[in-house]
């Protein structure tokens, strides 16, 4: 799927833990209405679409909540996201599939939602008729970062103490899709079902880093039945390890605290705990190599995560652990699966369709012209050329073409015509192909079963290709081609401009 698309298709979960984009209707025609604009400039518009839906819904101002499902739509995708990159990565060891951790994050039906999280209950109040309505977990994601976003002019919540951190903070805050995985990866639930498989995201630095020796020691004792020997053994390396490693951590989180303006991905880097370098190791124990010095500090660690499993309720692994980078956040990309590839290949072909049928059209007309007369067939080239590739308005058309008044320019452009004709062909273009794709996907029966629903939806989608291209030509601000139809009709028109520039 397009990533404009996710502003619109919500990821819902079915039965049987099967996930699908449920399409919203409402949401699409909302946006075209409101963002056409935006929309028209494909992935370009994306960034400015989404600070102008997180601030309107974070305004409450008229149609907040429109805003607000077609974020959470968004967030939704990267939820999935998160969770198809933890199987890919996990869940052959450990056993578990996307659709296991989905049960866990994906709860959103699209249901209509306050615009705000409401508030905690007072301490003590536990009855039924004081519980809060239901807040899926998109929107929990959208609650703990639209605080940060709020833009400048806009007002601030008055109970927020910290609105001025906030406002100095916001430009640091991560991207959105990223912030959704970060929430995924870390939800309670998710992680308890990742324990009770035995897997526990935490690295073996991070581990050694926050464990004291006392815990340590008893840990090996009571639930390992180390000897006192090798308790001694592990609690002096532990012990020279968190020596060096503590302190040139600290050392590390001072120098960001005086670098604010360093980027947040170098920041988000340093503050995790990454593998000893050669220089660390060499302080903690010179008189092993460093080889041997990481199997030791990673057997340690494993049996330290182990008992954490334990007490989590999980089942721990047997054996040492992988070197595996634990901590590692999901990239927001898209995760390909049949229905991404069935849509990718249809975007292509409708691009493709959509270049053809403007040809078609075009040369259609330049014939007809041609034969009545020849100079017109040129300056109706040159008129489509002037008016969709170079934003000339329709009023200075007439003097360039050679005409006497923009109504001439009106009859020779036929611009609602060509627009008519353009959507004709490309819905008896694609029509055939697009079915030949979906037999990949789904069985003849099916596909035979939904044909009338196919077309339907095919004529909707050319017919808001049309719908753009002419909220676009009547635009007093026309600059370069945004829309899909015209910046497929410059790049066809060339073709029947031999003498252009």
């Amino acid at each position: 799927m397009d990533k404009v698309s996710r502003y619109w298709h919500l990821m819902r979960l079915y039965s049987a833990g099967h996930s699908q984009a449920e399409r919203l209707p409402h949401i699409h025609n909302w946006l075209l209405q409101t963002y056409g604009a935006l929309l028209s400039q494909a992935e370009d518009g994306l960034p400015e679409l989404q600070k102008a839906l997180l601030q309107l819904w974070w305004s409450e101002a008229n149609q907040a909540d429109q805003a607000l499902l077609s974020l959470r739509c968004f967030v939704s995708h990267h939820i999935r996201d998160a969770c198809a990159h933890l199987a890919r990565q996990f869940g052959e060891a450990y056993g578990f599939t996307t659709a296991d951790l989905l049960v866990k994050v994906l709860d959103d039906h699209g249901q209509p939602l306050p615009l705000r999280p409401p508030e905690p209950l007072p301490p003590g109040d536990s009855s039924s008729a004081s519980k809060p309505p239901y807040r899926p977990f998109t929107a929990k994601i959208l609650d703990s970062y639209a605080p940060d976003l709020v833009a400048e002019g806009q007002p601030k919540d008055p109970s927020d103490t910290a609105s001025e951190n906030t406002l100095e903070k916001k430009k640091k805050k991560a991207a959105l899709s990223t912030w959704c995985s970060r929430l995924t990866c870390n939800h309670p639930g998710l992680n308890q079902l990742l324990i009770s498989k035995g897997l526990y995201r935490v690295s073996d630095w991070a581990i050694l880093n926050d464990t004291s020796p006392a815990q340590m020691q008893r840990i090996l004792r009571t639930y390992h039945l180390c000897s006192e020997y090798e308790v001694a053994t592990a609690t002096t390396l532990l012990e020279q390890y968190q020596a060096v490693y503590r302190r040139d951590r600290l050392n590390e989180r001072e120098e960001e605290n005086e670098k604010e303006d360093k980027k947040e991905g170098e920041n988000k880097r340093s503050r995790r705990c990454q593998p000893p370098t050669p220089e660390q190791l060499a302080k903690i124990n010179p008189k092993v190599s460093d080889e041997a010095l990481l199997t030791q500090l990673s057997q340690l660690a494993n049996q330290l995560r182990q008992y954490r499993i334990h007490i989590r309720g999980g089942t721990p692994a047997v054996g040492p652990s992988e070197p595996i980078d634990w901590e590692q956040v999901p990239a927001a990309n898209p995760v390909p699966d049949e229905q991404d590839e069935f849509l990718q290949g249809y975007r292509q072909v409708l691009a493709t369709e959509l270049k053809n049928a403007i040809a078609q059209v075009i040369r259609t007309n330049v014939d007809r012209l041609s034969q009545k007369d020849p100079t017109k067939a040129r300056a109706y080239i040159q008129g489509l050329h002037l008016f969709h590739c170079k934003g000339m308005a329709m009023g200075k058309l007439a003097t360039h073409l050679g005409l006497n008044s923009q109504v001439q320019v009106n009859r020779l452009l036929e611009l609602k015509r060509l627009r008519a004709d353009v959507r004709h062909r490309l819905i008896a273009q694609i029509y055939p192909q697009v079915r030949r794709q979906a037999l990949d996907y789904i069985s003849a029966d099916r596909l035979h079963a939904i044909d009338q629903t196919l077309e339907q939806l095919l004529a909707e989608d050319v017919g808001q290709i049309i719908e753009a291209a002419a909220a676009e030509s009547q635009s007093p601000k026309r600059g370069i081609p945004k829309s899909l139809f015209a910046r497929q009709l410059c790049r066809t028109i060339h073709q029947f401009m031999p003498n252009s520039e």
